[in-house]
């Protein structure tokens, strides 16, 4: 099992962290892979449309090559996510729903990577921002509907150094080719975490020309950002 990075990793060693999230096959695998981003998140909520069948998690992660792969979860307990984790091979999640950060705090100490999804109603509850960032790795910043592919009003995010509360965040929601460059320029985040805004209209899978594409036009913009 690859060891995920730390939380105090340095985003300028990667000049902008891109996660495509939503893999589930091994063509979106090799996508990723051949983009170089940095994660690939795999879902596994029951009855989401890109949640990834467990059988197919080894073969995925096989074809990811460099590529970190995060289980992306929601509303589990303690127990459950062990055995998520254990069962996939994956130390890394990603939770997408009301935990507390005392269960972040319990993953910690079995040496899994933990990402925190705070949907904008979340960050305006500084009590649980501040929680969380004693135990996050990550932060992923996201509208109120997860996963819809619908923008949201993150032109309004303040961000330190592309973090949080001192947590390196990921700006999601709603992210394609046509806003991106906007996003990165405006919110400057640690990284961007994308799943509708690289999908085909006709598979609804990784499609890898706009996997290509978004990449490309995301990290223009980070570097555009850093010399202004």
């Amino acid at each position: 099992m690859r060891k995920p990075p730390t939380r105090h990793t340095n985003p300028t060693l990667r000049p902008l962290e891109v996660k495509i999230c939503g893999v589930r096959d091994e063509a979106g695998a090799r996508a990723c892979a051949d983009a170089n981003v940095a994660w690939a998140g795999l879902n596994r909520v029951p009855k989401a449309r890109r949640c990834i069948d467990a059988a197919e998690i080894s073969r995925v992660c096989a074809a990811l090559g460099a590529v970190q792969p995060i289980l992306v979860l929601r509303d589990l307990t303690l127990d459950a996510i062990l055995a998520e984790v254990a069962n996939a091979g994956v130390r890394a999640v990603q939770l997408h729903g009301e935990e507390s950060p005392s269960l972040g705090a319990a993953l910690r100490q079995h040496g899994i990577f933990v990402a925190k999804a705070l949907h904008a109603g979340h960050l305006t509850e500084s009590t649980l921002v501040q929680a969380w960032s004693e135990v996050a790795q990550r932060f992923v910043l996201d509208g109120r509907e997860a996963g819809s592919g619908r923008a949201w009003a993150w032109h309004d995010l303040n961000l330190a150094d592309g973090r949080l509360a001192g947590v390196p965040a990921w700006l999601a929601g709603g992210l394609n080719l046509s806003n991106i460059t906007a996003a990165v320029q405006t919110v400057r985040p640690a990284g961007v975490d994308v799943a509708s805004g690289v999908e085909s209209n006709t598979t609804q899978t990784q499609d890898p020309a706009a996997i290509v594409a978004f990449v490309a036009a995301a990290r223009a913009a980070a570097r555009q950002a850093s010399c202004n």
